[in-house]
């Protein structure tokens, strides 16, 4: 789990950042399997929820904005969505299984109420992980200095 530091300085989506798919389209710069006869196309991928979050290390990480599963590996054959669903099948953007601009009012709500609800639940277990670790510190420090 990262420190509360690295979790300020890594890039945990805001729900609303990137719940419309053009915001996830824009953030697929250089995406590798922009080409002929690949399946994986940033439009695609953007359809099926995820924008990117990689680096030169890793140059084809994506992440969900909804459930904030993280994903890489990518080969031109593979489908976004199905990837999705193999992977992350209780996402409400997957139990839903539309693009965008088919999403009624209520499914954009919903979506949008757990991409929120998801990304405070990863902020507080990574809170709670640093927590519980200086506690152990603590606790070690004071045995050593009891005496």
């Amino acid at each position: 789990m990262l420190t509360s530091k690295e979790m300020e300085n890594e890039q945990i989506p805001h729900p609303t950042q990137y719940v419309y798919e053009i915001q996830r389209l824009k953030s697929f710069n250089d995406w590798p399997y922009d080409v002929e006869d690949c399946i994986c196309t940033s439009k695609k991928m953007a359809e099926a929820g995820f924008f990117f979050c990689g680096s030169n290390k890793e140059p084809d990480l994506v992440q969900c904005f909804v459930c904030l599963k993280k994903l890489d590996g990518w080969e031109p054959e593979d489908d976004p969505w199905d990837e999705h669903r193999k992977h992350a099948s209780k996402c409400p953007f997957v139990e839903i299984g539309k693009k965008q601009s088919k999403l009624t009012y209520p499914q954009q709500y919903k979506i949008l109420k757990e991409a929120a609800v998801n990304m405070l639940k990863y902020k507080h277990n990574t809170l709670k992980t640093e927590a519980d670790q200086n506690l152990k510190k603590s606790r070690t420090f004071m045995k050593k200095n009891r005496k």
